[in-house]
This record gives structure tokens, C-alpha cells and sequence, in this order.
């Protein structure tokens, strides 16, 4: 009798420590996945901010990239702009004429270095056989900033340099920066600032020509009016100065004509006109 008293007294005991450790088991599994909940939101919290980092950064530097710094035209008779930014990267190319638009059809220079784009451009107008109809590569630049406007003229002369010798095109090359105003006056005309000054050039000393007759011609061509229209005027008033009048015109030229301080002070006028103008890169 004591015995089954005893045995199921034992039966019980086992039965609470049982519970216990199931008890103890399952407390247990609740804190692990409470931990690894925790740890998975946390990692999850963590990859979300990471992605919205990466996008606003993306988005930044999207913008960044394709903000113009820098525009460089060049002109032959194809005549073509590129805009840069300020990594030096073409971000966009556009052409002022049927002959530049040939040229951008055949060669890629979007994102490309500047220095690169320059070079597959001039590569193409030599294939095409536009230095051999025209004498004049006419350059020009504009950027924000004066520093980086000069450093883009000496590596475009070094490049423009390198292409003339491998190449063996023989060509005046005429590289130079213009002020914003000028290139804002040319994009109004849709013309490249180099030929935009060509053509006020030839119109402040002959009055008989239109600007869009001008636009006709290139640059080569409209320099060359500009040098037959001076000597002209230079040769008339040659034989029309009487022998002997030197010293009276001098003496008169002296009370009439107005002082340097009048001419430095006097306004000028139109996106054209000196002050608007840089000085040529040597």
C-alpha cells in the first residue's frame, strides 16, 4: 500500500518538474524570437534608410551632373555647341546649321570628355573635307568661372595642336573666351559667338550690309570682307588727304578730336561692342 502511496507521489513530482522545463523551454523560445523580431526590424530600419541615402544622393548628383558649366563652340562652317559640366563632361551637343547637324549624326560626344568630343569632332570635319574649303577654326569658350575658362583654352589649343599634326590639315585656329553677354546675344541669333562678332564686325564698318546676308557667309569669309572693307577705306582717305595739309590736320585733329579719357568714358552699345569681348587665348 505504501509502495502505490510512493509511486504516485513520484508521478506528480515528475509531472511539475515536466511542466517547469516546458514552462522554462517555451519562455525561452519567446525571448529568442522577440530578439530576432527585434534584429529584423532593425536590419529592416537600416536597409530603408539606406535606400532613401542612396536615393537622395542619386538624386543630387543627378542633378548635379547635368547643371551647365561651360559652353565651347566651334565653328568651320559646321558649326556646333557643346555645353559642359562641371566634372568637364558633354551633356548636351547642338548644331547651329545642316553641316554641324551631318556631323553630330555621325559622331557621339555626349558624356564624352570635352577634350575627347573636340578631338572625334575635328577628326570628323577633317574626314569630311571642311579644312580644305575653309582657312579659319574658329574656338570660343565660356564658363563661370575665370580659372577653369583658362584651363579650358589650353588644353582645347593643345588638343586642337595634336589633331592638325595627326591629321595634316593646315588651318589658322582661332581659340578664345567670350563673356556670357556675347553668348547670350549669339544664342538669341542662333548663330556661334565667334560669327556673331564676324558679322558686328562687318557691320559697324559697312553700312550697307544686313545681318542677314551675313549670316550667309562664314567666318573665314566675313573676316576677309572686313580686311577688303578697311584697306578700302584706308586707301580713299589716302587720296583724298591733300599734299602738304599733314601738320594743318594734325593741328586740327589735336582741337577737334576728342581726348582718350572721352573715348574710354564714352558708352558703348549692344552685346558686340568691346567691352563684351575677351581677350584672344595665345
Amino acid at each position: 500500500m505504501n509502495e502505490k502511496v510512493f509511486n504516485i507521489f513520484d508521478k506528480v513530482h515528475a509531472e511539475e518538474e515536466l511542466k517547469k522545463k516546458t514552462a522554462d523551454y517555451l519562455s525561452m523560445e519567446i525571448r529568442k524570437r522577440e530578439k530576432a523580431r527585434k534584429r529584423k526590424g532593425w536590419k529592416f530600419a537600416v536597409a530603408f534608410a539606406s535606400l532613401a541615402i542612396f536615393l537622395l544622393c542619386g538624386r543630387f548628383s543627378y542633378k548635379i551632373y547635368f547643371i551647365p558649366s561651360a559652353y565651347i563652340d566651334i565653328d568651320v562652317n559646321p558649326s556646333i555647341e557643346l555645353t559642359l559640366n562641371s566634372f568637364g563632361r558633354v551633356i548636351r551637343s547642338s548644331a547651329y546649321n545642316g553641316d554641324g547637324e551631318r556631323i553630330l549624326n555621325e559622331v557621339h560626344v555626349c558624356y564624352a570628355d570635352y577634350n575627347d568630343a573636340v578631338e572625334k569632332l575635328l577628326t570628323a570635319m577633317a574626314a569630311n573635307g571642311y579644312f580644305e574649303r575653309d582657312g579659319l577654326l574658329s574656338v570660343t569658350v565660356q564658363a563661370k568661372e575665370t580659372s577653369r575658362e583658362s584651363s579650358i583654352l589650353d588644353h582645347l589649343q593643345e588638343t586642337i595642336d595634336t589633331c592638325s599634326q595627326n591629321h595634316h590639315y593646315h588651318t589658322v585656329a582661332d581659340v578664345s573666351a567670350v563673356t556670357e553677354e556675347v553668348k547670350a546675344c549669339a544664342n538669341k541669333e542662333h548663330l556661334s559667338p565667334a560669327k556673331y562678332l564676324a558679322i558686328q564686325d562687318l557691320l559697324e564698318i559697312d553700312s550697307s550690309a544686313s545681318f542677314k546676308e551675313c549670316r550667309k557667309h562664314s567666318i573665314h569669309e566675313l573676316r576677309q570682307l572686313v580686311r577688303e572693307h578697311t584697306c578700302h577705306h584706308e586707301s580713299e582717305d589716302t587720296l583724298q588727304e591733300p599734299e602738304g595739309s599733314s601738320e594743318d590736320s594734325s593741328e586740327e585733329s589735336s582741337e577737334d578730336s576728342p581726348s582718350p579719357q572721352e573715348y574710354e568714358t564714352a558708352p558703348e552699345k549692344g552685346c558686340h561692342s568691346q567691352k563684351h569681348r575677351r581677350k584672344n587665348h595665345h
